[in-house]
């Protein structure tokens, strides 16, 4: 279940600025590139360029990357875009152990929110 663009680039894009992303992209996409992605309705797939910046910058796959663009063009379903925070690719290397700490640590901020 992939989340549209806007969503993945919100997300993991951490505290970082567009155009701290951007550099960590390797260039491209462009700081305004990445603000028009969040900000504006996708017609068309970015570059092959683009595509491969941004899985550098993100730490995701380039598959990852197409499937959210696709997501936002609505040429696809996304299944549910609520679906949990996506976590950086080598997330997967992660122990049993300490995936049970970040789930622990969501559920803890869930229900701190759970009055709001």
């Amino acid at each position: 279940m992939a989340k549209p663009i806007a969503d993945l680039i919100t997300e993991l894009r951490g505290t970082r600025t567009y155009k701290e992303l951007s550099e960590d992209c390797g260039g491209l996409p462009s700081t305004a590139r990445i603000s028009s992605m969040v900000k504006n309705r996708m017609s068309s797939f970015p570059s092959p360029e683009t595509i491969r910046g941004l899985a550098k910058g993100l730490g995701v796959t380039e598959l990852d990357i197409v499937t959210s663009c696709g997501v936002s063009m609505t040429l696809w379903d996304d299944g549910n875009t609520q679906m949990p925070i996506s976590l950086p690719h080598g997330a997967e290397k992660l122990t049993r152990s300490q995936k049970n700490v970040i789930v622990s640590v969501v559920r803890e901020f869930m229900t701190a929110n759970q009055g709001h």
